[in-house]
């Protein structure tokens, strides 16, 4: 396991004190027409950022590509086809994840046919994780959806292995809603709620 720096702590350490005020008046002074005096956008935006440097995860390890492929073979067999554009991957926990989910902003923007829709809202998260957490080893799933049996329509969404209970395990993450599910070996179809969610393929 690898020592986890809180973000706040890596501002300070990059610039000290004066990037951490500096950062607070630049966003102010984009949001704000009162600028830094505006103290009450200010203390939103420190509050955000300190809720944000408390999902820097508590658990964190690194795998080699082999060894997550071996992970998918043991849940998907075969089934599935997977793309590996990285050597090895940082894992985090469980935990950490879902709080990180509960503060991403990535469910936020609303829905828009063609435009923005679920291969953005997939694409995006996997982008956040790796940029905000350092984190790698969110997929992006293409794959369907069913309901009550009847195909939906073919769907993108995110699978990420988190470390829980002394293992890591693959979760299937719908980023629209930050509905997160584990998955079940042996299977390429996961229940969610009243669908299924069927993997063809997921991109590391």
């Amino acid at each position: 396991m690898s020592t986890v720096v809180p973000l706040e702590t890596r501002l300070r350490e990059k610039g000290g004190e004066g990037f951490w005020r500096a950062f607070i008046k630049f966003i102010c002074s984009r949001l704000c027409p009162h600028g830094y005096e505006c103290s009450e956008l200010g203390q939103v935006i420190y509050g955000y950022i300190k809720r944000l440097s408390e999902c820097f995860p508590k658990e964190r390890k690194f795998i080699t590509f082999e060894e997550l492929d071996k992970l998918h073979k043991k849940y998907f067999g075969e089934d599935v086809y997977r793309i590996y554009y990285d050597r090895r991957y940082a894992i985090i926990d469980y935990e950490s994840f879902i709080k990180f989910l509960e503060i991403d902003w990535t469910n936020w923007k609303k829905y828009r046919k063609e435009i923005w829709d679920c291969d953005d809202y997939a694409r995006v998260l996997k982008a956040h994780l790796a940029e905000i957490l350092e984190v790698n080893s969110c997929g992006y799933v293409v794959g369907a959806l069913y309901r009550d049996g009847n195909l939906v329509g073919y769907h993108a969404f995110n699978v990420i292995p988190l470390l829980k209970d002394g293992e890591t395990k693959l979760y299937l993450v719908e980023p629209q809603i930050d509905k997160v599910v584990e998955i079940k070996p042996g299977t390429n179809r996961v229940e969610v709620d009243s669908y299924t969610y069927e993997i063809y393929w997921i991109e590391y």
